[in-house]
């Protein structure tokens, strides 16, 4: 399921979209095993609360990236 640039999903509506709204703890695991995270950009998926969860480049990264896309949304 992709996230397009300049947008953010939590890992709960990814699962919602994907007709699983129960699997929310399944898509955190895809997203963190994505090892093609510059052709599958995974920092574009948040937790529920609006808060930054696990990124294995580290969360000043993914806010680094999110900020960048959304300069140039």
């Amino acid at each position: 399921m992709a996230v397009r640039a300049g947008k953010i999903q939590t890992y709960a509506g990814l699962a919602q979209k994907i007709g699983r709204p129960t699997a929310t703890r399944a898509v955190v695991r895809a997203n963190r095993a994505n090892q093609s995270s510059i052709l599958i950009p995974s920092h574009r998926v948040i937790g529920a609360d609006g808060n930054l969860t696990g990124y294995n480049g580290g969360l000043w990264r993914k806010r680094s990236l999110i900020d960048l896309e959304l300069q140039y949304k």
